[in-house]
């Protein structure tokens, strides 16, 4: 345990506990004892449990970098008050890097790059229930898009049509499986109870990248394949 004194976003002063200290950087990812710069409470989060921020400094000689530790008032064995917390993770800059994609991503779909790097600054943000609906909804842009950008004359029944409907119409075979299941468990991150709880948020990310490397992929081929013929 170790009492921290914090500052609060009126100006107030006060003294808490906290169960420990991060010991790995979010940046670097080197395990390291950080020093302690300065502590904010918050008055609630939004949830309106009461946290506490604090920012460490890396102690790694070849990073330094400034990061934020995040604790809530939660509960250890017997120990429950306000004036108690609990680490509950660290970060800092990761919500304000922008994913870029690929130039083929990004002429099929403009708006998906947009969509996504919002509900991945919700997520840096520790902001884990509203980020899901958000990549759901970057996964619903990327394959709709995708799917004007090869049927152009539907493009008024795709836009109009649900999202699963809109995969059956995929013809490549690898996408569609994987945008079938990246829809399953968006779909969980919008309903009360979830279908697919052996996988989370990580997993819908992973699909997500995996279709637009097979998208990827397959406008490369196209592309070879249109341009480049053997000659006899």
């Amino acid at each position: 345990m170790k009492n921290v004194d914090y500052f609060t976003f009126e100006g107030d002063k006060g003294s808490a506990e906290i169960d420990k200290q991060p010991d790995l950087c979010p940046f670097c990812k080197k395990h390291m004892t950080p020093d302690f710069i300065k502590a904010y409470k918050p008055t609630k989060d939004y949830s309106g449990q009461e946290t506490l921020e604090i920012v460490f400094k890396c102690t790694n000689e070849n990073c330094r970098g400034l990061f934020l530790a995040y604790y809530d008032n939660g509960i250890s064995g017997m120990r429950a008050h306000s004036d108690w917390f609990r680490f509950n993770g660290s970060g800092g800059a990761r919500y304000r890097e922008i994913v870029e994609f690929s130039e083929i991503i990004d002429k099929i779909s403009p708006n998906f790059s947009i969509i996504y790097n919002q509900a991945r600054a919700a997520e840096g943000l520790k902001f884990l229930e509203i980020c899901g609906p958000g990549y759901r909804r970057a996964l619903e842009f990327l394959v709709k898009d995708y799917l004007i950008a090869k049927f152009p004359k539907d493009s008024a029944a795709i836009k109009g049509e649900f999202l699963g409907q809109s995969i059956q119409r995929i013809s490549h075979q690898d996408i569609k499986d994987c945008a079938e299941r990246a829809a399953w468990l968006g779909n969980d991150e919008t309903h009360y109870v979830k279908k697919h709880t052996a996988q989370d948020l990580s997993d819908l990310k992973e699909l997500i990248s995996m279709i637009i490397d097979w998208v990827n992929l397959t406008e490369k081929t196209a592309h070879y394949k249109k341009t480049l013929s053997s000659k006899k």
